[in-house]
């Protein structure tokens, strides 16, 4: 059985709109895996036609010879604008993100 839930989030804030970024993976769709690589891009687009696509990555910090190498994840975030072709994105940090995103209100339906 699929259920519809549908989220809202406040983005009036810096704090509310970080934190929206870091769950990108409850509003972004999966849209391109590469395992090979430790790479994942979720995608989701917002009201006014822009893009938001954060790419997570795998990063291996070495932290002594005895211990070995920690795995991290690292996420980058790319805007891309309605009427631009995918490859004049935007990247950006969390920080910069997250001041992109002044202004914008957003409902995300769920499906589970």
């Amino acid at each position: 059985m699929t259920t519809n839930k549908t989220q809202n989030f406040s983005l009036s804030n810096y704090e509310n709109r970080k934190t929206f970024l870091n769950s990108y993976r409850d509003w972004g769709d999966l849209w391109l895996s590469m395992p090979e690589l430790d790479l994942a891009y979720y995608k989701f687009e917002l009201p006014n036609g822009e893009t938001i696509i954060a790419e997570e990555h795998k990063v291996k910090i070495f932290i002594g010879y005895h211990e070995g190498y920690e795995v991290k994840t690292g996420v980058n975030y790319y805007f891309k604008e309605a009427d631009e072709p995918l490859s004049y994105n935007t990247c950006c940090g969390l920080e910069y993100a997250a001041e992109m995103l002044k202004g914008i209100n957003l409902n995300i339906r769920h499906y589970q």
